[in-house]
């Protein structure tokens, strides 16, 4: 066996076994019954409604990890670094929020 079809094993072995878990069980966001149908919908709207929800979402996480880092690093005494960590994550978080704003103000909806 050489080294690519030990890969690709390997590869399907992981998908084999992650599938069940993407399409089945209940995951952090609630129960997703296929990450297929969250991106493949009727119109370009719904698309794009649905793809700007799950962005949110990883974005509040990131965000949320931002301001937890912020807040160690002013428990560390590094107190520019951490405020400014802190100020981004609340940026990061409601980055969809703003967005949808600043395309409000000149009249675009998404």
């Amino acid at each position: 066996m050489n080294t690519l079809s030990l890969l690709l094993a390997f590869e399907q072995g992981a998908l084999a076994l992650l599938e069940p878990l993407l399409h089945r069980a209940p995951g952090l966001f609630g129960h997703l019954p296929s990450l297929g149908l969250l991106f493949a919908q009727a119109t370009f709207d719904t698309a794009l409604e649905s793809f700007l929800r799950f962005l949110a979402r990883v974005l509040l996480l990131i965000g949320v990890a931002m301001v937890f880092f912020g807040g160690w690093l002013v428990s560390q005494g590094k107190t520019t670094e951490g405020v400014l960590a802190i100020i981004g994550g609340f940026i990061v978080a409601a980055a969809i929020l703003i967005v949808r704003a600043l395309a409000g103000m000149i009249g675009s909806t998404f």
